[in-house]
């Protein structure tokens, strides 16, 4: 069975992620996120990491109910990224900084910023930058 459209839509925002637009889309229907992906069909426990993969399903699902173009939801996602691009991405689940030693680049940032970086570190993550 194909969920029904969402009474309200809303566009999304240049360099808007997925996760973000879904949760003004949300907002604008009277429900949360999760409330909304369950009525789209979609697993709740994808949530943000729909920003970095949506299958062609899952877009489609979307673009259903919002009455938009799944291109437009892919759209949305960050682009999958080349072996390289991975290798120079810190694998850490904070945005700030990891709990691990601190490399040159680090230093570096330090430096320019006058700044210890050890008072923002993230005490749970344990992988190195």
């Amino acid at each position: 069975m194909k969920p029904r459209s969402l009474p309200k839509t809303v566009a999304p925002l240049p360099d808007e992620l997925l996760s973000g637009w879904l949760s003004r889309l949300a907002a604008a229907n009277y429900c949360n996120d999760a409330e909304l992906l369950a009525h789209i069909e979609i697993d709740t426990t994808h949530g943000t990491a729909l920003d970095f993969s949506i299958d062609a399903a899952a877009a489609e699902k979307i673009g259903n109910a919002a009455r938009v173009a799944p291109d437009v939801v892919r759209s949305l996602a960050f682009p999958a990224m080349t072996p390289r691009e991975a290798s120079l991405t810190p694998r850490c689940h904070s945005s700030i900084v990891c709990n691990a030693p601190r490399g040159p680049f680090a230093q570096a940032l330090e430096a320019g910023l006058g700044i210890r970086l050890s008072s923002l570190r993230d005490e749970t993550c344990a992988d190195t930058w």
